[in-house]
């Protein structure tokens, strides 16, 4: 399949960009456009960007209902900066079903010889430019020094429209408080308005969290749980606090993780080096979920257990976002998790209902509730027990 990458920091995506993508479809020879989220452009100063977790959200929402653009989120989980021809050697090995062509607008066309190996990627790959207000788009505007490779035909030029939105316009009029109607798609408008609002009031903390805290303070570390199983497990699995020397690997490779999602993805490697599965995992997401990119994911787990295989019907760990819904989580409790298996559950602060729905559960034998994040595991032969700790 022929696949246009349309990279971007998205931030947010517009109705713009997928009105871009359709047109690109519809006059050229791609097959498919893929969005690709970019932490950050090596050729512009950093920006206040929103996060990459929200930024991916909102991407897939916004295509979701759209048959021939996906999202791409592989530079997410490269080293930072970014650069293309190393993101496009990386997709060529991962796909090789697949052709790759570089989307790009014709102010980075002008910028071009300004990016790194760039006659790297004009070798293994075709670049469709399409019109951006103020640069022309035909081969008598092309730079000297690009006409050669626009004889070999690895340039095409397209004649998609200019449509008047971008992405600072719609933060500049969510700071000012008015409509983005019609700028982005209807999905996401709520979510825009709300996460790129300079003057949202910052969550506090509330008695309820104050309660949650003082009833996972006798676990904490491991005190008070009389099972040497249970207690190694929350001791030096959920709360090892020593630094692994695989970390500083890890952190290297994935530089943009907020400190609450390195935290996270440690608790992974760290519950993989623990249970060494023999059956791979899978990962369920939801739609709203903050989990960080499935690449991400996979790296730290493996990271904890080399021989760690992706899998589909029956796993020794699973992962999944609270979101997907109680009898989603339940099916995959009864019919994918292997006996001895763990399910790792986020976001479950959103829908504690779930919780107690599995703490009833006879499959749910030990569980650990970390508030936000849960635990489960199903050994054989153990009296169940379900614990509340301080994470």
């Amino acid at each position: 399949m022929h696949i246009g990458l349309f990279g971007g920091s998205f931030n947010p995506i517009h109705s713009g960009h997928i009105a871009l993508a359709r047109a690109i479809v519809q006059q050229s020879d791609i097959d498919r456009v893929w969005l690709m989220l970019s932490p950050r452009n090596p050729l512009k100063a950093a920006d206040t960007l929103l996060g990459d977790s929200p930024r991916l959200a909102l991407l897939r929402k916004a295509v979701s209902d759209e048959p021939d653009i996906d999202v791409c989120d592989i530079e997410l989980s490269m080293p930072q900066p970014s650069y293309t021809y190393l993101t496009l050697a990386a997709l060529r090995t991962r796909y090789p079903e697949h052709t790759f062509s570089l989307v790009i607008g014709a102010d980075n066309w002008q910028l071009f010889p300004q990016w790194c190996n760039g006659e790297e990627i004009m070798k293994h790959h075709k670049v469709y430019v399409f019109p951006r207000p103020g640069y022309a788009v035909d081969i008598v505007h092309c730079p000297q020094e690009r006409t050669l490779w626009t004889a070999r035909s690895t340039v095409h030029y397209l004649n998609t429209p200019l449509l008047p939105i971008s992405s600072t316009e719609i933060r500049q009029r969510v700071a000012d408080g008015e409509s983005i109607e019609g700028m982005v798609p209807q999905c996401i408008e709520e979510r825009v308005r709300r996460w790129y609002d300079p003057h949202r009031e910052p969550p506090c903390m509330k008695l309820s969290d104050y309660r949650a805290w003082l009833q996972r303070i006798l676990h904490c570390r491991g005190f008070g749980l009389q099972s040497p199983t249970d207690y190694r497990f929350a001791r030096y699995v959920i709360n090892e606090h020593a630094p692994y020397y695989a970390y500083a690997e890890l952190d290297r490779r994935h530089p943009q993780l907020s400190w609450r999602d390195r935290h996270l993805m440690q608790l992974l490697f760290r519950i993989a080096n623990a249970v060494q599965p023999k059956d791979g995992y899978t990962i369920h997401r939801h739609e709203q979920s903050t989990l960080p990119p499935d690449d991400v994911i996979r790296d730290f787990l493996t990271a904890g257990y080399r021989a760690l295989q992706s899998a589909s019907q029956q796993n020794d760990i699973i992962i999944a976002s609270a979101l997907c819904g109680t009898s989603k989580i339940l099916d995959l409790l009864h019919h994918h998790l292997r006996p001895e298996g763990v399910l790792i559950l986020f976001d479950l602060r959103h829908n504690r209902d779930l919780w107690r729905a599995i703490v009833k559960d006879e499959r749910a034998v030990i569980t650990y509730d970390l508030l936000h994040v849960a635990i489960i595991t199903t050994p054989e032969r153990r009296e169940r027990q379900h614990y509340k700790i301080c994470y």
